[in-house]
């Protein structure tokens, strides 16, 4: 809900003899958020209407966002699904286009705008790409515009 992602991210580089221990430490501290952490949170959700406001904005945030996306890549003759929720736009490719890698590669040397291949969450989505509209609404705007070079 609160949009924090990456406090449970690390790796370790260890002796084989460790692995068994690490693996069951892991279990407690990988596997759930930490006690710091947990206790950040309640203390932000204490203090700040236990996150209504912020829920409220990141929903308005996503919907112009989405919005915005939809409308542009729509003109530019991307296909493009209803959501009910979530960060990300799938976007099926325009006809010329047939492979999201290819694409995602040539939009990025011409323009420096990153998307992420469809193939890289499902086999069956090689034509599409997906976007993340939670971006600042200017920044989706730059990318909108770069979007415009490129076609």
């Amino acid at each position: 809900m609160l949009s924090i992602t990456g406090w449970r991210i690390g790796y370790i580089i260890a002796d084989i003899h460790l692995m068994k221990e690490l693996r069951a430490i892991h279990d407690y501290i990988g596997l759930c958020a930490p006690f710091l952490f947990q206790r950040a949170i309640a203390d932000y959700l204490e203090n700040n209407n236990y996150g209504r406001d912020y829920t409220a904005l990141l929903r308005k945030k996503c919907r112009r966002g989405y919005a915005l996306l939809k409308q542009n890549f729509l003109a530019f003759g991307f296909g493009i699904p209803d959501i009910q929720g979530g960060y990300f736009l799938w976007a099926e490719l325009p006809g010329v286009y047939k492979d999201g890698f290819k694409f995602a590669l040539k939009l990025y040397k011409k323009t420096g705008v990153a998307v992420v291949p469809g193939e890289n969450f499902s086999p069956n989505k090689r034509n599409y790409i997906r976007l993340n509209f939670a971006h600042e609404i200017d920044v989706l705007e730059k990318a909108v515009e770069q979007f415009k070079l490129f076609f």
